[in-house]
């Protein structure tokens, strides 16, 4: 949380979030804006101690977010390589969706040229479907279509 004294002498809350740029510098950068201190006293006791308390719920929440999963598997269980698709363990389609969400941000490119229009689908739910169907079974783009489709 960030609080700026301005020209007028007032004082200004809002959220921050600390990051590294690409030449390793630390960064900040604006996640909400709060409002003014003298404004916000009127509706908290004490607003600067319920901000700080609320951002770090939401830190916890997003470390939280990040923690690596525990996939278990129980060492006797027996899997049958020769049945097709029950054989099979799938350990989900994490990686994929994070490049495609955040790495490669297709999903704001989607969804700014969704906006507006009226489609029965969403394009880029079908373009994960596909990228993660060609992940996790390789075959041709008409075999990827018929697994999702059929």
């Amino acid at each position: 949380m960030k609080q700026q004294k301005r020209k007028d002498g007032r004082v200004y809350l809002s959220v921050v979030e600390g990051y590294r740029d690409a030449e390793g510098r630390t960064r900040t950068r604006h996640v909400r804006s709060l409002g003014y201190l003298d404004e916000l006293e009127k509706l908290y006791d004490d607003p600067v101690a319920h901000f700080r308390a609320e951002v770090a719920r939401e830190n916890e929440a997003a470390r939280e977010a990040r923690a690596p999963v525990i996939v278990k598997i129980a060492p006797g269980r027996r899997i049958d390589k020769r049945e097709e698709g029950h054989g099979r363990v799938d350990m989900g389609a994490a990686v994929p969706s994070a490049y495609l969400h955040r790495d490669l941000g297709l999903w704001a490119y989607f969804e700014n040229r969704r906006a507006g229009r009226r489609t029965s689908c969403d394009p880029f739910r079908v373009l994960e479907l596909l990228v993660w169907n060609r992940i996790s079974d390789p075959g041709s783009k008409r075999a990827c279509f018929c697994s999702i489709v059929c």
